[in-house]
């Protein structure tokens, strides 16, 4: 059945676009025609369920599984990313105070070690760690 309906759309399709007809004015006479030309017999589709076919809206709300393009699933995807950004941001704002506190702790210990190097010929002053301006960049 999928391979004979496949056959029917892509004469359809080849006919609509040889003739110049827009998706929005085939016909269910067009497909009949198609469909004999193809499966020897007509179609006989109701006009409505020719016309849910091919309206884009229709098709799109019914994809509703997992991953699909209607607007529940849409939503829910939307949801988990989302969350999944909420989570990434507060493990970023983690890996940056770690790594303020690490920067911090670097610079203490080369001021420690530079001033017991010095035996007091230190012509700088270590940065105030309280300072915003302390921070390397």
């Amino acid at each position: 059945p999928y391979q004979s309906a496949h056959a029917v759309v892509g004469h359809l399709v080849a006919s609509s676009i040889e003739g110049g007809i827009p998706a929005e004015e085939i016909s269910a006479e067009m497909l009949d025609a198609a469909a004999h030309e193809v499966l020897g017999i007509p179609l006989r589709l109701p006009t409505d369920v020719l016309a849910n076919a091919l309206d884009p809206d229709a098709i799109v709300a019914t994809r509703t599984g997992l991953g699909g393009a209607a607007p529940g699933p849409v939503n829910v995807m939307i949801s988990e990313c989302r969350e999944m950004l909420a989570d990434m941001q507060g493990w970023h704002e983690q890996i940056e105070q770690r790594l303020t506190r690490a920067e911090r702790s670097l610079i203490d210990q080369a001021c420690q070690l530079a001033e017991s190097s010095a035996n007091g010929r230190l012509d700088w002053q270590c940065p105030d760690p309280a300072s915003e301006k302390t921070r390397l960049q």
